[in-house]
């Protein structure tokens, strides 16, 4: 503008101005909001299974502290059955003494055998404590909580004729789809492939429209009642076209790396989960074996209890043969419980790999 000659200033418009509007922006075409927005969905699918992942290992630290108050009172009730039958030996052994029928060499090893039972009893009592302690723990209760296991382990040994473990160490057809690690890596890996898309969308183009929506009113006065407003509107589309961005490169390339490194973690974990499946099959293959084997055992030591019982009422057996029938006999119970539970717990670490997060029930809503 050009002022005339000897003009210093000049008005243009009014003393007062007012304006409002409303402005919408749209974006029409914009790959990095997209790809942002699923690089979020996938976060969150991530956080779930982290979630899944802590509730696998829950069922599994609380299924072996429940096995081990299992395991603690079934070794109670075995040691105090011992315990009670070396009485009744001793108690027979000191009539037999103060009748005048045995030695005084069997009154004292029948009293020994009382006392060494004795120390074994108030062990499993502290044992039952303390694994009861560990329980409440890990299910998260106060100490002012009473907490009883109900039941044993022989309460298990009927899963062993419905268990389709067998066919699985036949076939070794071990499904890792559900283990909660494996899909950590999965949902992982899609995490990379979305931030190197979101990446390339820097030097991808962008479209928005944009709409503004507006009244303006002039005036010299405060006679609002008499002022005139007047309507603009303006809409317009916006391209933006990348042209060079220096700093996408190394961050595309980073992110690749992260993939690969991704893709060889999960074959490597893949092998060592397999691994420790075929580790669990064999352990419940071996413990079914022993369980077997300890039944008749524990049958057999039975008998053979009697039988040195009898034997020596009768002055046909000595102390020793006693003694040593009632230790093979409470070692025979005492293994098989200990196989029982070898077994259970064997199938419980089992469940945890394949991704059991349920009794009985494999999650596969995410697959």
């Amino acid at each position: 503008m050009t002022l005339p000659e000897g003009t210093n200033t000049i008005k243009v418009g009014m003393d007062n101005s007012y304006n409002s509007g409303v402005d919408l922006n749209l974006p029409i075409f914009a790959p990095a909001l997209y790809r942002s927005m699923k690089l979020s969905s996938q976060d969150i699918v991530l956080a779930l299974e982290k979630s899944r992942a802590s509730k696998v290992d829950l069922i599994n630290e609380v299924t072996k502290s429940f096995l081990q108050v299992l395991l603690a009172q079934d070794s109670y009730r075995v040691l105090q059955k011992s315990y009670d039958q070396a009485q009744v030996n001793f108690s027979i052994v000191l009539n037999k003494f103060n009748a005048g029928l045995v030695s005084e060499y069997d009154k004292i090893r029948a009293d020994v055998q009382v006392r060494n039972l004795k120390p074994a009893v108030v062990s499993s009592q502290n044992a039952i404590r303390l694994s009861i302690m560990q329980l409440r723990v890990v299910i998260g209760l106060s100490d002012d909580v009473q907490v009883a296991a109900i039941g044993g382990l022989k309460d298990y040994e009927s899963e062993l004729a419905t268990d389709t473990f067998k066919k699985l160490y036949s076939q070794r057809s071990i499904d890792l789809t559900s283990n909660t690690d494996l899909r950590q890596i999965d949902i992982s890996e899609k995490i990379s492939e979305q931030r190197i898309k979101l990446e390339k969308t820097n030097f991808m183009p962008s479209i928005s429209a944009s709409l503004n929506y507006s009244y303006v009113c002039l005036s010299d006065d405060f006679n609002m009642k008499y002022y005139q407003w007047n309507p603009t509107s303006v809409f317009g589309v916006t391209l933006v076209v990348p042209l060079f961005k220096a700093s996408t490169l190394p961050r595309v390339k980073q992110a690749r790396i992260q993939l690969a490194q991704l893709q060889q973690n999960k074959i490597n974990l893949q092998r060592q989960l397999y691994m420790q499946a075929n580790s669990y099959l064999d352990n419940m293959m071996a413990s079914v074996e022993q369980i077997d084997s300890n039944t008749e055992g524990v049958k057999e030591a039975d008998k053979g209890r009697e039988i040195a019982r009898k034997m020596y009422e009768v002055g046909r057996g000595t102390i020793l043969d006693l003694n040593d029938s009632e230790v093979a006999y409470t070692q025979a119970e005492l293994a098989y419980n200990q196989s029982i539970y070898d077994y259970v717990v064997a199938k419980s670490e089992y469940n945890r790999i394949i991704g059991i997060d349920e009794l009985g029930f494999t999650n596969q809503e995410n697959n």
